[in-house]
């Protein structure tokens, strides 16, 4: 899970232990694609969350 609390939109990389594919964004119902090394690349918009799961995948 992220979350960006903050007033401007983030955009980070971030770790996970899933393996790779595309996933589920429970929050935005968006694909997220994380790499064979486990990472995914996301903007959050202001006040807004990502959410993954292995149990979710594609949207």
């Amino acid at each position: 899970m992220a979350i960006n609390h903050e007033p401007g939109s983030m955009t980070r990389t971030y770790q996970t232990s899933l393996p790779a594919g595309t996933y589920c964004d429970v929050q935005g119902n968006r694909p997220v694609t994380v790499n064979a090394g486990g990472q995914f690349t996301a903007t959050l918009a202001p006040d807004t969350a990502l959410a993954l799961y292995a149990g979710k995948p594609d949207c």
